[in-house]
């Protein structure tokens, strides 16, 4: 948001406006961002696991400013800052960043620790910020954008067919009929009710579940204990909801007692990193994984353009940087729907679709405020390398 230094400078920009009707500065219509002024971003979050993030940003912001910016106005990038993990450095952050940076927007936010604290101070300060949706903070706050929509369990109000709905895939058939389906995750809050809806889909594509439990510690890599009932259980197929660590341990574990069923989870698509970890490949080896993001492994629109954005900035494809890259795209298309005015932001998502075509996102707020965007692909991770099951769509 646009702010003037003073209470004092605000009352002058006040009465310099009662005494014209029109100003050769701005951009009309009551913008409060002159002609050709930059707009201001940066993102802020805890990093682990999303490296090379600021090369996303610059990939997607590089074509746009390169056609001359939003309605004339450049997007300048100050860089994410690291709040390693801390909610009361989080908020130092978004406060020092829109306080002192004058930032218009926090792009991308990684909301791991975003505190509601922090969301807080940003509706206030009628700041936009855009990232992923699995933080409550992330739901429910009309300055909140995320992408895939309010992934939150017991906030999100819909259920979620697209994580199973390429389930059948792991097994090249069109349904689960006779297929016996375990679905095991995090003791996490929200991990049991992850679960449940899992299974619940997997229900409704006519498997038949033989086990569930949500009672995995994150990041526990000793496992056996968990994994004893599976694998008593006999499935077919074993979908994991956990974070990377134990999910890795968990099919780890699997194929250490003989497993040789399908095994399946949502995390562990890790361009650009997974080959620097020999022993996390090693694990994963033979992994299906739901894709909860557009990837460069797709013959779509949006794939065709992701890569092409990437390879003209010189940047590389990480997991990281594809988050970034569609928090960016996403912030770049409210600014477009807000005639390159950063204060309106806000005030356009409130009846807003971020549709990116084919073999991306579709995403309508404020529907997405407590809902999840239902979206999703599959990929294999076989012999070191990422392949396309099937493209990502939504439903």
């Amino acid at each position: 948001m646009r702010r003037t230094a003073s209470l004092l400078s605000a009352v002058a920009v006040i009465a310099l406006a009662a005494c014209s009707s029109s100003s050769s500065s701005d951009d009309g219509g009551g913008s409060s961002i002159k002609a050709g002024e930059p707009i201001v971003i940066a993102g802020e979050g805890s990093m682990t696991g999303f490296s090379g993030a600021e090369e996303g940003v610059e990939a997607r912001l590089a074509r746009t400013n390169k056609d001359g910016g939003v309605n004339g106005h450049p997007i300048k990038f100050l860089g994410i800052t690291d709040n390693g993990g801390s909610a009361d450095k989080g908020l130092s952050s978004v406060r020092q960043l829109v306080q002192r940076d004058k930032v218009d927007a926090i792009v991308p936010e990684f909301p791991t620790v975003l505190s509601p604290a922090a969301a807080a101070f940003l509706e206030q300060q009628k700041v936009p910020y855009v990232g992923l949706g699995y933080e409550a903070s992330m739901c429910n706050n009309p300055a909140g954008f995320a992408f895939n929509g309010c992934n939150v369990p017991d906030v999100a109000t819909n259920p979620q067919p697209a994580l199973v709905m390429n389930l059948p895939k792991t097994v090249d058939a069109k349904d689960l009929t006779g297929k016996k389906v375990a679905v095991v995750g995090s003791n996490a809050s929200g991990g049991a009710s992850f679960v449940k809806q899992i299974a619940d889909r997997a229900k409704d594509l006519n498997a038949e579940i033989v086990f569930t439990a949500a009672d995995i510690p994150a990041s526990t890599t000793n496992v056996q204990a968990f994994v004893d009932p599976v694998l008593s259980a006999n499935p077919d197929i074993v979908f994991i909801v956990a974070d990377l660590v134990a999910d890795a341990a968990v099919q780890g574990t699997l194929l250490a007692n003989g497993f040789k069923g399908q095994m399946v989870n949502a995390a562990a698509y890790l361009p650009g990193l997974i080959d620097t970890l020999p022993d996390l490949a090693k694990a994963l080896d033979g992994s299906w994984i739901v894709s909860v993001v557009p990837t460069p492994l797709d013959n779509s629109t949006v794939s065709k353009q992701i890569v092409a954005d990437f390879e003209a900035a010189g940047k590389k494809i990480t997991f990281g940087s594809l988050i970034a890259y569609l928090a960016t795209d996403l912030y770049i298309a409210l600014l477009e729907k807000a005639g390159g005015d950063p204060d309106k932001v806000i005030e356009v998502g409130e009846n807003f679709t971020w549709d990116q075509g084919q073999g991306g996102f579709k995403t309508t707020w404020p529907a997405a405020r407590d809902q999840t965007a239902q979206c999703s692909g599959m990929v294999r991770f076989l012999n070191n390398e990422y392949t396309s099951v099937a493209p990502f769509t939504c439903v």
